[in-house]
C-alpha cells in the first residue's frame, strides 16, 4: 500500500462481492437456468434469510435490492434447493428407485389419491409402470399432472409435483390479485 491511500475496507468487499452474486443470481433468473421447481420452499428460503416471501418475489423479479447478507444467504438457500432436487432427480433417473413412500403399487396410489385432494381442478396421472414396482428391474417413474390454460407438468416424485402444483396455484393467485388491482384502478 502507498503511503497516504486508505486501507482496505472489509465492508465494501463484502456490498462488492454480494452485488456480484446478485448478478449472477438475477442472470440465472433470466437464462431460464432458474427453474419454477427450484423455488418450491420459497417461503422457507425466505424466512432463512430473514426476508418475506413478498420480499424474495420481488428480488428474484429486481425490484428490489437486499442488504448484502440477506442477499446471499437468500441466494445460498436456493441455489442449495436447486443442488439438492438435482441430486434428487438424477438418483431417480438412474434408477436408484423411487422416494420411500412411492416405493410400491400401493403407496403410488395414495400420493395420487392425496394429490388428486390437494389440487381438485388438476389432473393428476399416476406415473406409467408404477404396477411394476417390487420387481426385478427398476422402475423409473415420471408424474404428470394438467389442468386447463397452464402448461402440463411433470416431476420425478408426488412430492417434486406436489410442489409445483403449489408454484402454479400460488402464481395465479398472484395474477388474479394483480389483475383485480388493476381493474379497480
Amino acid at each position: 500500500m502507498l503511503p497516504g491511500m486508505a486501507g482496505a475496507n472489509l465492508s465494501d468487499d463484502v456490498a462488492l462481492q454480494a452485488t456480484a452474486i446478485c448478478g449472477l443470481f438475477r442472470a440465472m433468473v433470466a437464462s431460464g437456468t432458474l427453474g419454477r421447481g427450484d423455488l418450491v420452499d420459497l417461503p422457507a428460503m425466505a424466512a432463512a434469510a430473514g426476508i418475506s416471501e413478498a420480499q424474495a418475489r420481488m428480488f428474484i423479479s429486481g425490484r428490489v435490492v437486499l442488504p448484502p447478507r440477506q442477499a446471499v444467504t437468500f441466494v445460498a438457500g436456493v441455489l442449495e434447493r436447486m443442488r439438492a432436487v438435482d441430486s434428487a432427480r438424477a438418483e431417480a433417473l438412474a434408477g436408484g428407485g423411487p422416494p420411500g413412500a412411492e416405493a410400491t403399487a400401493e403407496g403410488v396410489e395414495a400420493a395420487g389419491a392425496a394429490l388428486r385432494r390437494q389440487y381438485p381442478d388438476w389432473q393428476v396421472s399416476l406415473p406409467a409402470g408404477y404396477e411394476g414396482l417390487g420387481g426385478e428391474e427398476a422402475v423409473r417413474l415420471v408424474w404428470t399432472a394438467r389442468r386447463p390454460g397452464r402448461p402440463d407438468l411433470a416431476a420425478v416424485s408426488a412430492a417434486e409435483l406436489g410442489g409445483k402444483m403449489r408454484l402454479a396455484e400460488a402464481d395465479m393467485a398472484d395474477t388474479a390479485r394483480k389483475r383485480k388491482a388493476w381493474m379497480e384502478g
